[in-house]
């Protein structure tokens, strides 16, 4: 069984090598909780544009998409969407985000879709997608 797990908000970071981190711990204690109850937990999530400095205190390390693959969850990653700056989002990075979750919902393996109840503009594509392929899904109160 495989679970498919969307996350709606910016806790992953990445270095300049490609080493994931997370800024908050319950981030890490909701996947294993999920991943108890499957051989696969399939985690698609958006991630900070600019890079970490490994030294950063705040930061835990979750390790690279090897490593995480060992311990049976497969990282789908994209950069944020929204420009903080201008408050805009990149409309045809919003098309690929959209493709790459529609594509993760429609997958024959994936048995629960777990959706983070942050309420943020991934949560609402994830629940028009699973509404759309008639898809069960629950939310994730963290």
């Amino acid at each position: 069984m495989s679970i498919l797990y969307i996350e709606t908000n910016l806790y992953f970071h990445k270095d300049i090598e490609w080493t994931w981190y997370v800024d908050n711990e319950k981030i890490i204690n909701i996947w294993h909780k999920h991943k108890e109850k499957c051989n696969k937990l399939i985690v698609i999530a958006p991630y900070e544009k600019s890079l970490c400095i490994k030294d950063q205190k705040d930061l835990i390390k979750v390790g690279n998409v090897h490593i995480l693959k060992d311990k049976g969850i497969e990282l789908n990653e994209f950069k944020d969407v929204f420009d903080y700056e201008t408050n805009t989002i990149d409309k045809k990075a919003k098309n690929d985000i959209i493709f790459l979750i529609e594509r993760n919902i429609c997958r024959s393996d994936i048995e629960l879709i777990v959706i983070n109840s942050e309420d943020t503009f991934y949560k609402q594509i994830a629940i028009d997608l699973c509404t759309k392929h008639n898809k069960k899904y629950i939310l994730e109160n963290n």
